[in-house]
């Protein structure tokens, strides 16, 4: 229970305020792994010591600190929280990495559209 609620407060979950998403939050760490990852634990020879939990997608070797679907479930849990996300958490820097994509997006579609009137032939062209 006491790593659930550590958990939930790393992901930016306001355990007080919303305690019904720690049996989503518990759901979730148990759930298997995406096909192809593994789970595996730092021995001594890491820089950041022994016992440090890692993903490892097995097919190209790539490794990760993070779930390889917390991103997933991290969409999931801001539709599902009513409160702004704990600063400092992965929700938080989750909405504020969302955010930024939005509005790169959207100055990027400005200045498309407005390449597109100024010179129409670009519109023709395949992408």
């Amino acid at each position: 229970v006491e790593y659930v609620t550590q958990f939930c407060l790393y992901l930016g979950v306001d355990v007080a305020a919303e305690p019904e998403l720690i049996a989503e939050v518990d759901a979730y760490l148990k759930r298997p792994l995406p096909d192809g990852w593994s789970i595996n634990q730092t021995d001594s020879s890491c820089e950041y010591g022994a016992g440090y939990t890692y993903y490892m997608q097995i097919a190209t070797g790539r490794t990760q600190w993070t779930r390889p679907d917390e991103d997933e479930f991290l969409l999931y849990l801001r539709r599902r929280t009513k409160r702004a996300p704990l600063p400092g958490s992965r929700l938080f820097y989750s909405s504020v990495r969302e955010k930024v994509k939005k509005e790169r997006a959207a100055l990027l579609d400005e200045q498309l559209t407005h390449l597109s009137i100024t010179r129409p032939l670009l519109r023709a062209l395949p992408e």
